[in-house]
């Protein structure tokens, strides 16, 4: 299981199809192999971020449900981030606001939170 929140940034796997957000595809694809050693412990924090670039480059992408190989880029899914962006807009604004469907509560406390947890402070389009 990769994602339950509401996909901020919905990309889509190829060929399988499945859409995550983009924070959890970033992450996904950075989890360490069972079998990966650790990093030295003498490794400055700069020297630990380029090898983490260097791994995850060399990690064979693998879809989180199904574990085939991704074929290409996730492409971000514009028509589902648009419904997102109005349901979370409507709930905000407290249109339809229940028990049920309250989110002003959620996991996300700090305006910063939220933000990371929408996937607004990765990177964009291939960049990503």
């Amino acid at each position: 299981m990769v994602c339950l929140e509401l996909a901020y940034r919905p990309h889509v796997l190829s060929p399988c199809g499945h859409v995550f957000c983009a924070r959890c595809h970033v992450l996904w694809f950075k989890k360490a192999l069972p079998d990966e050693p650790p990093f030295a412990p003498y490794l400055t924090e700069e020297q630990r971020t380029e090898e983490q670039q260097r791994r995850t480059l060399r990690y064979k992408k693998l879809c989180p449900h199904y574990r085939i190989r991704v074929q290409a880029r996730p492409a971000e899914v514009w028509m589902i981030k648009g419904l997102v962006d109005k349901l979370d807009e409507s709930i905000r604004s407290g249109q339809g606001n229940d028990k049920d469907t309250d989110i002003s509560n959620s996991t996300s406390s700090t305006d910063a939170e939220a933000n990371e947890a929408r996937g607004e402070n990765l990177k964009a389009g291939t960049a990503l």
